[in-house]
């Protein structure tokens, strides 16, 4: 789940593929064009490394064309990285899952790693149903 922007230009053959996580960080930078001396040290030196330096890069660069990718979370994402499958009913979930905006999708994604965390230090409290976590609204809590 990932955001991922395409950038080429006419003055090299091939593109710049940066993606970066729902958090804005960057998590993979691919290299799949032909750049000269200078152009690698435009790049090294305005480096975009998180999502908001990214769209100023393409912002102030001249000759940059870029195709953004926005991040989806799709349910599948949300069953894998929630877990307790055996106990949870997936046609439901998937229903609930569904009438969540983005925004709430991946503050739901998010909120997993930390939900999983609560539970460790509380013992003794089992983990939600996958539909009732959603129902619940466990992540603004």
């Amino acid at each position: 789940m990932t955001e991922k922007f395409i950038l080429s230009s006419a003055l090299f053959e091939g593109e710049l593929i940066l993606e970066f996580r729902l958090d804005g960080t960057l998590v993979r930078f691919s290299n799949e064009a032909e750049l000269n001396a200078s152009q690698l040290t435009f790049l090294a030196a305005n480096f975009p490394v998180n999502v908001t330096a990214a769209n100023k890069f393409i912002k102030d660069a001249k000759n940059i064309t870029a195709k953004h990718f926005p991040a989806e979370v799709q349910f599948l994402d949300f069953w894998e990285a929630y877990g307790n499958k055996a106990n949870s009913n997936k046609k439901l979930s998937e229903k609930v899952f569904e009438k969540l905006t983005l925004k709430e999708k991946v503050q739901v994604m998010e909120d997993i790693p930390r939900y999983r965390q609560r539970l460790i230090k509380q013992p003794g409290i089992s983990q939600k149903y996958a539909e009732t976590y959603l129902r619940s609204r466990v992540w603004e809590q």
